[in-house]
Parts: C-alpha cells; structure tokens; sequence
C-alpha cells in the first residue's frame, strides 16, 4: 500500500514539475534596471539595462531601447535585439522621465503589480529629462542598477529623502485621502547622477516637485527621521543640528470646518556652532529657533498642497479615520479649508564640534 502511495506521488511530482518554465541562468539575461520616456500620445521608449559580469570582476552595463505602444510591446521588440532571453529577476530600480510621469504611469503600475517576478520594494524614481540618459551613465563600479539601489537607500535611511518603493507608492496610489510621492533624480555628468528632490502625484501623474532643501521638513510629517541635519542661525553664529530620532502625531481637534493639530518631536544632536562657548541659554535659544522655523517651513508645505489640491501628508485618510460615516466626495471641498497647527518640540540631547 505504501509503495502504491509513493508511485502516485512520484507521478504527480513528474506531472508538476513538467508544467514549470526552466531558465537556466547561464541562457538568460537578467534585467537590472528599466527606464521609461514619454515620445508621443501613442508611444513610449523603453530603455533595459543588463549586468555583464567580465572575467577581472567588473561590471559592464549594456543598455537596449525599444519604441512601441505600450510595455509589453516594449519588452517583444527588446527580446527582438538580444541573444538571450531578458528576464526580470534582478530588478534594482524603475525610472520615468519627467515627461512621462507628468502624462500618467498608471499602465506601467497595472504591469507591476501584476508581476509575481517584480519585488514590493522595487525603487522608483523620476528623472529630470529622460530617463533613457540615466539608465545610460556609468556609475561606480558595481554597475548602474545596483549604485541607483544603494543611493536609494542610503537617502532614505541616513539622509532626508522620505522613505519609497513600489510597494508604498501603491499603497497611496489606492489609498483615498493620501496622494504619492517618487524621489526625483537628476544627472550631473556621465558618472554623476544625485537626488534633486521629490516629485508629488495627484493619482498617477506629477502635479509638482519639492527642491533638495525641502526634503527635511517634508519627512518630519510623513517618516520616522534619522539622521538628517539642519543649519539654524542664532545671534549671528551658525549651529548645524542632526537629527538623531523624530516622530509625528496628528490629532482631530476640529470638524466642519476641520481642524488637526500635527505635532512633531525631534531629539537631535548639534553637531557643528561656529561661536566659542556653548551654553545652556545658547541651546534653548537654538532649540526655540529651530522649533519655530520647522513649524514656519511645514506650514508653508501645507499650504502649498492644499493649493496643488494634492495630501501627500495624509490628512484626508486620518480624518476618514476619526470620523464615522466619513464622506469623500465632499473632502475635497473641506481640504481647502482644512486648518493644521504645527506644534515642534526639539530637545537636543549632544553636541558635538565647536570652533
């Protein structure tokens, strides 16, 4: 009776396993990065970049480009130009170039989502220009795919860019009450490329851009901080503050018209003052400053989105949250009208070098 079990077990394993798809790693190409540029209202350039890997350890990038209707389309007339099948499996990074991000990217979210191949915390970003012209630098010597992966995250957890992937862009882009947001990159030279900012969605299209030296008040409302800095003016010194921990809270306190107190507390550390002593009146006078330029520089932010009719902060879904039979269709109205009172409190805990 076993034997007779161990069979059909067998069989049905044989069955199975001759229904997978084999690719044997040394016959497939596996793309690394993707770029993707508006042309025209019909057509999109998709550029691929593949890893080789050379005998001295190196890494060489090769790129291929394709115009066609859509990204499946795209993907058939790439497969046209290489010897090797190109497989998603190692993929680092998603770029749209301005343009096209501006127009909408909502089909190429359908194609992502749908890919059980395509990992939840892919990064995407939008390039100034094309993003054919990033994908085509040489940076580092990792290769292309794999420096944009790290530069990604190394922003995202020691820097003031706000944490991003597929995955969370998703989520906002489904989420009423909450709109997206992509780290926006620009190309220095052929092997410079830097975060310039952040680009800000009303559903699937760029509605606006944040600069480089907006970033650290715009993660304060919407990340857990770490290790950002700011430079605060006090009685003609200068000090530069890091930010070591930061976490914010909101609060309904107000409906019809609404209202929501955003309170924000940040531990930091000063790390640089450029007068001879520093004393306890001197940090209380810094901590006060930088209180009120962080509740001045968040409340500007604030404004600006309710007039771009954009909530990238998420004030819509937190109201939705507090209040019962919550009705969306009249937000929108309510938004423009929405009062938020910014309340910091920085406590700095260290310091550091002083000239």
């Amino acid at each position: 009776m076993r034997r007779n079990h161990f069979s059909c077990f067998m069989l049905c394993f044989l069955l199975i396993t001759g229904c997978v798809d084999k690719e044997i790693v040394d016959d497939v190409s596996f793309k690394a990065a993707s770029g993707y540029d508006y042309v025209n209202e019909k057509e999109v350039r998709g550029t691929f970049l593949v890893h080789e890997f050379l005998p001295d350890k190196s890494v060489k990038n090769i790129t291929f480009s394709a115009v066609s209707s859509g990204i499946f389309e795209i993907n058939k007339e790439i497969q046209y130009q290489v010897a090797d099948p190109i497989v998603r499996g190692s993929l680092e990074a998603i770029l749209f170039g301005n343009d096209l991000a501006k127009k909408g990217i909502k089909d190429f979210l359908d194609s992502f989502e749908r890919d059980a191949r395509i990992g939840a915390k892919l990064n995407l970003g939008v390039t100034e220009g094309e993003a054919k012209d990033v994908i085509e630098g040489e940076y580092g010597t990792r290769g292309n795919a794999v420096y944009l992966d790290r530069m990604f995250e190394h922003n995202m957890e020691h820097q003031d860019l706000p944490q991003s992937n597929l995955k969370i862009f998703l989520t906002d882009y489904y989420q009423k009450g909450k709109d997206g947001y992509l780290p926006l990159l620009k190309k220095i030279n052929k092997k410079k490329v830097e975060i310039n900012g952040l680009c800000l969605f009303k559903d699937d299209k760029v509605v606006d851009e944040l600069s480089a030296q907006k970033l650290f008040f715009f993660k304060l409302m919407t990340d857990q901080y770490s290790e950002g800095n700011l430079k605060i003016k006090v009685d003609d010194k200068i000090a530069t503050v890091e930010n070591i921990s930061s976490k914010y809270k909101m609060k309904l306190t107000r409906r019809n018209p609404y209202k929501i107190d955003l309170n924000l507390k940040l531990k930091g550390e000063i790390t640089e003052y450029t007068g001879k002593k520093l004393t306890r009146k001197t940090k209380d006078n810094i901590e006060k400053t930088m209180e009120k330029r962080i509740n001045k520089e968040c409340s500007k932010l604030i404004s600006r989105f309710q007039e771009k009719n954009i909530d990238p902060i998420g004030f819509g879904a937190f109201a939705k949250s507090r209040t019962r039979n919550f009705d969306f269709s009249k937000w929108e109205d309510e938004y423009q009208h929405l009062t938020v009172d910014v309340n910091t409190e920085v406590n700095l805990v260290e310091e550091g070098v002083i000239e």
